[in-house]
C-alpha cells in the first residue's frame, strides 16, 4: 500500500505538463490558423487588383503602365507598388507587354498582351510562426474575341433516307420507341433556331435556377422538361410548327435519364455575352441532348430495322452506343480550348438476301454479316476570329481516328432454295486518321443558322474500299453445278459482298453518323455568332 502510494505521489505533475505542452500546441495550431487564413484572404485580394490592372491596361497597351497605376490606386493599392520599364531590357517588370501563345507569356515589347505583377506587404501576427514578407501576384490580360462553333450534327439536306433514320434512332434515344415525324418536320427542325437566353427565360419560368450561365449548364433536365422550355420559347418568338414539333417530342419522350446543358454546350466566361445571344439550330440542339441522355442512360441503343432498303439486303440492324455527343464551343481566340465530340461504339448488321450469278446458275446468299465500328469524332479549336475587311473565323479541325475489328459470319449459298455452301468470312476494317485542317468562315453569310455546316474529310465513309472481305474453307452442303467450283462461288460471293458494303455505307452508315455529328475520317462544322451584334473584336480578356 505504501509503495503504490508513494508511486502515485511521484506522478502528480504529470497532468500539468502535459496541459502545458497542449496549450502551447493549441496556441501554435491557433496562430498558424490566422496567419494562413490572413495570407489566402490578401492573395486573393492582391490577385483581383493585379487581373483588374491587366484589364485596364490591355484597353490601351501603349498607356499600359499609366493605365495598371491608375488601376490599382482606384482599388487602394499605392502606385509604388508598380514599376515600369523597358521589357527589351527588364523583361521582370511589373508591367510588361507580350504575346500569349497556348496559355504562355512570352515577353515582347510590341505584344498584343500585357501582364501585370502586384506586390504587397505581409507580416505574420504570431512572431513564432514564420511566414512570408510580402505577396507578389499578375494578372495576364488580352484583347481577346469570343466566338462559337459546333463540332457535330450536319446541317446539309435531310433527305428521305435520313428522316427514316432519325424516327428510328432519336426515338430509341428519348424513349425507347421510333417516332413518326415527316420528312417536312424534320426539315422544319434544320431550318430553326432558339437562342440560349430564351431557352433560360422559360427555364426560368419553369422552375429552375438559371440565373447565371454557368447554373443554366449545371442544372439536370429530362429530355421532357428540356423539350418543353424548348417549345415554350419557340411559341414565344412565334415558331408554332417547331413549338409543335417539340411539344410532341415531350409526349414521346418517357426517359426518366436527366443531362444537362454542360454535356454539350462549354461556354467560357470571357464569352457569356455572346453565347446568350447565338441562335442555336434545333436539329442540332434535339440530337446532342438526345445523345447526352443516352450517355448518362448508360444503355446500347437496338434497332431491329432500320427501314432503309439497300439491294441485296433483306433488313439492317443497328447496335449503338454512345459515349459522347456533339459539342457546341464558346471562348475567346486568347484561350483556345481543344473540344472533342462524338464518339461512339456501332455494330451494322445487314441481313443478306443477295442473288449472285456463277456461270449459269442464279445463287442465293443470307445470312447476317456485321459491320462493328468504333469512331472516335474529330477535335475543334477556335484559331482566329477577324472583325477587319473580311470578317470571319477560323477553326482548326482534327479528325480522330477510328477503327473496325475482325468479324467473323458464316455465309449461306443456296441454289433453287436448297443450300449448297457455307462461307466462313472475317470482315477488317483498318484503323484511319485524317489530317488536321483550317476550316474558315465568312460573316455573316456562312455562320449559322442562315448557312449550312462545312464538311471536313471523308464523304461518304468509304467501307467499300476500306473493308478487307476474306473467306476461309466453305463447306459443301449439296451438290454444285455442272461446271463451277467451289472457289468460283466464294470469289462471286466475296467480290459482291463488297459492293453490298458500300452501299449499306452510303445508304445508312454515312447518314446516320452525320446525324449523330460522327463521321469517319472527318467531321462537320458550324460558326456561331450573337444574333443581335456583329463579331465582337479586341474585347479585353484575362488570359492568365
Amino acid at each position: 500500500m505504501m509503495r503504490w502510494a508513494m508511486r502515485r505521489k511521484d506522478e502528480s505533475g504529470s497532468i500539468l505538463v502535459l496541459s502545458v505542452v497542449g496549450v502551447v500546441l493549441a496556441v501554435i495550431s491557433t496562430a498558424l490558423a490566422v496567419d494562413l487564413g490572413r495570407l489566402a484572404q490578401d492573395k486573393r485580394t492582391d490577385q483581383k487588383v493585379a487581373d483588374l490592372a491587366a484589364l485596364d491596361a490591355s484597353r490601351d497597351l501603349t498607356q499600359a503602365c499609366a493605365r495598371a497605376k491608375a488601376s490599382v490606386v482606384r482599388n487602394g493599392m499605392p502606385a509604388s507598388t508598380l514599376t515600369c520599364s523597358d521589357p527589351a531590357s527588364n523583361p521582370a517588370g511589373d508591367v510588361v507587354r507580350g504575346n500569349i501563345a497556348a496559355g504562355v507569356f512570352t515577353v515582347n515589347a510590341a505584344g498584343t498582351a500585357v501582364r501585370v505583377k502586384v506586390h504587397s506587404a505581409f507580416k505574420t501576427v504570431f512572431p513564432f510562426v514564420t511566414g512570408p514578407n510580402g505577396l507578389d501576384v499578375k494578372g495576364i490580360a488580352a484583347k481577346c474575341s469570343p466566338a462559337g462553333f459546333t463540332i457535330g450534327s450536319s446541317l446539309a439536306t435531310i433527305d428521305t433516307s435520313r428522316s427514316t433514320l432519325l424516327n428510328s434512332m432519336i426515338g430509341r434515344m428519348i424513349g425507347g420507341s421510333s417516332l413518326s415525324l415527316s420528312l417536312v418536320s424534320w426539315q422544319g427542325l434544320a431550318s430553326g433556331s432558339v437562342t440560349l437566353d430564351q431557352l433560360r427565360t422559360q427555364l426560368a419560368s419553369m422552375g429552375f435556377s438559371v440565373g447565371s450561365v454557368s447554373s443554366l449548364l449545371s442544372t439536370d433536365l429530362t429530355l421532357a422538361q428540356f423539350f418543353q422550355a424548348t417549345a415554350n420559347a419557340l411559341t414565344a418568338k412565334g415558331d408554332t410548327a417547331n413549338a409543335t414539333l417539340f411539344n410532341t417530342l415531350k409526349v414521346a419522350a418517357t426517359s426518366t435519364v436527366k443531362m444537362h446543358l454542360g454535356q454539350f454546350l462549354t461556354v467560357a466566361q470571357d464569352a457569356e455575352g455572346v453565347a446568350l445571344g447565338s441562335r442555336f439550330n434545333l436539329f442540332q440542339l434535339l440530337t446532342a441532348a438526345a445523345e447526352a441522355s443516352a450517355v448518362n442512360g448508360n444503355s446500347f441503343i437496338d434497332v431491329a430495322n432500320v427501314g432503309i432498303t439497300v439491294p441485296g439486303v433483306a433488313s439492317t440492324a443497328m447496335h449503338l452506343k454512345v459515349i459522347e455527343p456533339p459539342m457546341i464551343w464558346f471562348g475567346t481566340d486568347c484561350k483556345p480550348e481543344i473540344k472533342t465530340t462524338g464518339q461512339v461504339q456501332l455494330t451494322v448488321t445487314p441481313t443478306l438476301n443477295l442473288n449472285v450469278t456463277v456461270g449459269l446458275s442464279v445463287l442465293n446468299v443470307v445470312n447476317a454479316m456485321p459491320i462493328n465500328l468504333t469512331a472516335a469524332g474529330a477535335t475543334g479549336v477556335l484559331k482566329t476570329v477577324n472583325c477587319t475587311s473580311s470578317p470571319g473565323i477560323t477553326v482548326t479541325v482534327d479528325p480522330k481516328a477510328f477503327s473496325g475489328s475482325a468479324t467473323l459470319a458464316t455465309l449461306r449459298v443456296k441454289l433453287l432454295g436448297l443450300p449448297l455452301l457455307d462461307v466462313p468470312t472475317t470482315n477488317v476494317t483498318p484503323s484511319i486518321d485524317g489530317p488536321a485542317v483550317d476550316v474558315s468562315f465568312s460573316y455573316p453569310g456562312e455562320f449559322s443558322p442562315t448557312a449550312a455546316s462545312k464538311h471536313i474529310g471523308s464523304q461518304p465513309v468509304g467501307l467499300q474500299s476500306l473493308t478487307n472481305v476474306t473467306a476461309g474453307s466453305p463447306t459443301l452442303l449439296g451438290v454444285l453445278p455442272l461446271g463451277v467450283t467451289s472457289g468460283q462461288i466464294v470469289t462471286a460471293v466475296i467480290n459482291a459482298l463488297h459492293t453490298v458494303i458500300g452501299d449499306v455505307d452510303n445508304s445508312v452508315l454515312t447518314p446516320l453518323l452525320k446525324d449523330l455529328g460522327l463521321d469517319i475520317g472527318g467531321a462537320d462544322v458550324t460558326a456561331l455568332a450573337d444574333a443581335y451584334k456583329p463579331l465582337q473584336c479586341g474585347q479585353p480578356g484575362l488570359v492568365g
